[in-house]
């Protein structure tokens, strides 16, 4: 994408969904390196900026790198919503700041812009390799996108209706009442979410 369509994904599709799934979140200012051809970002509470390189890639990378960086700048408003203290994001806390940051772009494009997951689901098997080897700062890219898949999965279940047994059908008002759909897939968010802030080798 040029650096005008660009920065039109992020204002009118990627920025909007955001706000509906964080409506506490700052207002961020967005920017593109326009000397670097690095395959880069940034992304903090406020700020939001991508490279002339990232730009580059195909639509799919660019949607996803977008989201992920947004989703930065509200990684410690998904831990506070969690009741949940948020780790510095430097040395081993930077790794579960990527992993988070991951996890949230991920359910807010699923879940506000359909479209745009759709592009990003259908080459997630192609980010691995382009996510590379871990790293001090970073989990490796298959970890990332396992991490991913394990969200998607659950998400995709708790979207599926299940048809109620017979007896569950007859004793109905006996038992305890069922997950709505949004509380199912908010639970398939927060185990993977609780995981990622457990863990000790991402």
């Amino acid at each position: 994408m040029n650096s005008d369509a660009v920065r039109k994904l992020f204002e009118t599709r990627i920025l909007p969904a955001f706000q509906i799934e964080y409506q506490a979140m700052e207002n961020p200012a967005f920017f593109i390196d326009e000397d670097s051809q690095d395959i880069d970002g940034s992304g903090s509470p406020g700020l939001v900026g991508v490279t002339a390189g990232a730009c580059n890639q195909d639509d799919f990378l660019v949607i996803f790198a977008l989201a992920h960086e947004t989703a930065h700048g509200v990684v410690y408003l998904e831990y506070r919503d969690q009741g949940r203290h948020c780790p510095n994001a430097a040395g081993y806390g930077r790794k579960k700041h990527e992993a988070c940051a991951d996890l949230i772009a991920t359910r807010v494009l699923i879940s506000q812009a359909p479209d745009l997951w759709a592009q990003v689901n259908a080459n997630l098997d192609r980010m691995p390799s382009i996510l590379g080897i871990a790293t001090d700062s970073h989990p490796s890219g298959t970890r990332r996108v396992q991490m991913i898949k394990s969200f998607v999965a659950g998400y995709n279940r708790a979207s599926v209706p299940s048809s109620p047994g017979f007896f569950s059908s007859l004793f109905c008002c006996f038992g305890k009442g069922s997950l709505s759909t949004h509380d199912a897939q908010q639970k398939a968010f927060d185990k993977v979410f609780k995981e990622i802030d457990k863990s000790i080798n991402l």
